[in-house]
């Protein structure tokens, strides 16, 4: 199952213990309200502005190879759908955003707009020599534009070029190892804990990249004897609400882990790849329910 770290959501639902209100499980999010939310629209939400990098200027010297994304000036697939000045059969014949970017139209529209990305870039070699005349990433949905490799320096002329709205280097950032045998000084959790606040009888969802269901910090076995007398959430209940369709088509993992569902591929097999934990960081979300609610001495 392919797990990657820009297009991954994940929803766990973790319990510290088993005595739970059983209309948390109602809460679980459904596939139908996940997807109702991927429509776009401008007097929602703003694109956030990238073009302006604090640490452009202190960062990086002249000959410095950085990845910079160009941004071009005509709209982009979401930009055209949502756009006051856009074509009214557009938006009256498809219902949403998903609606338009899933159909022929919005795929020949995005075909086009890699055409005269590549053309750009043909441009900006023929002006500028650049590191690579190869296009890292084609981006059409949000915005209209690509990412290219340069040097630093040759970033003004870039901006200059007749067809470019803008230009800017790439954040990047570092991967964090998780450490989970810090992770409680980190977070204070003594202080929670002295004062009796401990979890128990929580219900938490955890929309992240994944959960490493078979690690024994989230076996049931760390369940007292208490808890598993009085379950809330059982098997049973959970395979009642998927049936009933009120409940996206995850399944039970155990009473530790009552219900687990992958909103990115659309199955139930929350556990990461080995290839998304080594290259794409997958494991953020076993490191986080973790912190929430794993219990071993040996994470």
């Amino acid at each position: 199952m392919r797990k990657r770290w820009l297009a991954v959501a994940m929803a766990t639902t973790l319990m510290f213990t088993s005595i739970v209100p059983s209309q948390y499980l109602q809460a679980a999010l459904n596939t139908d309200y996940a997807k109702s939310e991927r429509g776009v629209s401008k007097g929602a939400t703003q694109k956030q502005t990238l073009s302006k990098n604090p640490l452009e200027e202190n960062s990086y010297q002249e000959d410095d190879e950085v990845t910079i994304i160009v941004e071009l000036e005509e709209n982009s697939l979401l930009e055209r759908f949502d756009s006051a000045a856009g074509n009214y059969q557009t938006r009256t014949y498809y219902t949403d955003a998903e609606t338009y970017l899933d159909s022929d139209e919005a795929q020949l529209s995005s075909e086009q707009m890699i055409e005269k990305q590549n053309q750009v870039v043909k441009s900006i070699n023929k002006k500028i020599r650049t590191s690579s005349n190869d296009v890292l990433y084609h981006y059409t949905t949000v915005m209209n534009g690509f990412a290219i490799k340069a040097k630093y320096g040759q970033l003004d002329e870039i901006k200059k070029m007749p067809e470019v709205k803008t230009a800017y280097v790439a954040r990047t950032y570092e991967v964090v190892e998780p450490n989970m045998t810090t992770s409680n000084q980190m977070i204070d959790s003594g202080v929670a804990h002295d004062l009796d606040y401990n979890g128990e009888g929580m219900v938490v969802a955890i929309l992240d990249t994944g959960l490493d269901t078979s690690h024994e910090a989230f076996s049931a076995d760390t369940l007292s004897v208490d808890a598993l007398a009085n379950l809330k959430i059982t098997e049973s209940m959970v395979s009642q609400e998927v049936t009933a369709n009120n409940v996206a088509a995850g399944r039970y993992v155990s009473d530790k882990i009552p219900f687990a569902y992958d909103y990115a591929d659309d199955d139930s097999e929350v556990t990461p790849s080995k290839v998304g934990v080594e290259l794409y960081g997958n494991s953020h979300g076993t490191h986080v329910a973790g912190t929430v609610a794993g219990n071993s001495s040996t994470i």
